[in-house]
């Protein structure tokens, strides 16, 4: 996997994932996760788009900074949700 878009975050399922991304992110986009020696694809299904000056419902800001050195280092951020469709060569979960 070459294009790293952001990170996971928050208790995942085998069905969905959320992850936060300083780059802009699309509903439909397709994504891949490497997830135990295994690649998985998934599809996002929801965007939201925040700053962590304002942000009411951001409870720790300093855990949301901490995430987004990891990506890139902006004040806006993007929170989005995938539904995963399963291993990228099989499609099964």
């Amino acid at each position: 996997m070459n294009n790293n878009i952001g990170i996971t975050i928050g208790e995942n399922t085998v069905s969905a994932i959320e992850f936060i991304s300083v780059e802009t992110i699309q509903q439909g986009l397709y994504v891949c996760m490497e997830s135990e020696n295994q690649i998985i694809l998934g599809m996002v299904t929801e965007v939201n788009v925040g700053n962590i000056l304002f942000n009411e419902e951001m409870v720790l800001p300093n855990e949301i900074e901490k995430i987004l050195s990891t990506v890139g280092n902006d004040d806006e951020y993007t929170r989005a949700k995938v539904k995963i469709l399963g291993d990228i060569d099989t499609l099964k979960l």
